[in-house]
């Protein structure tokens, strides 16, 4: 079940991350995969490619959005592990999303009917993507839920 949740705050400054993306936009809904699918429709002409990387910066990869990431629904998934990770997700498609380096680094956690391969840095922990493994279960569309809540610019201010 993914939900968007209600903004908590009415401040600007309290709803922005870092990117200027007003998170304070969710608002909860129940969504099915194939609502999730209707987030993703990819237009080359409205898309920006946004370089992230874990926090120790072990895992680097790209991810091309459409449209951008100012303009995407941001889903929070209410499943344990993504609540505990704080996954703040988009769902590219598949080919969207290159890892640049730091594949070996890329650790995979399953749980319940192993459906999701949630991938996390073994260095640091981060959480960065998981993969719903689409189209081995028969579907169309393949895509990836990326976690927009790490860092999408290498020249981002860490704490």
């Amino acid at each position: 079940m993914l939900r968007i949740k209600e903004p908590k705050y009415t401040l600007p400054q309290l709803c922005y991350n870092r990117l200027q993306v007003p998170l304070c936009r969710r608002r909860r809904v129940s969504m099915s995969a194939a609502d999730v699918v209707k987030l993703v429709p990819f237009d080359a002409s409205n898309a920006q490619t946004y370089d992230a990387l874990c926090h120790c910066g072990a895992v680097q990869y790209a991810v091309t959005l459409s449209p951008p990431l100012a303009q995407q629904k941001i889903i929070e998934c209410n499943c344990s592990i993504c609540s505990r990770n704080g996954y703040l997700l988009v769902y590219p498609q598949r080919e969207q999303v290159q890892i640049t380096s730091g594949q070996e680094a890329l650790k995979t956690y399953t749980f319940g009917p192993k459906r999701n391969l949630h991938h996390f840095c073994g260095r640091c922990g981060s959480a960065v993507f998981f993969d719903p493994q689409l189209r081995k279960r028969g579907e169309d569309h393949d895509i990836m839920g990326v976690n927009v809540g790490l860092e999408l610019a290498k020249d981002s201010p860490r704490c």
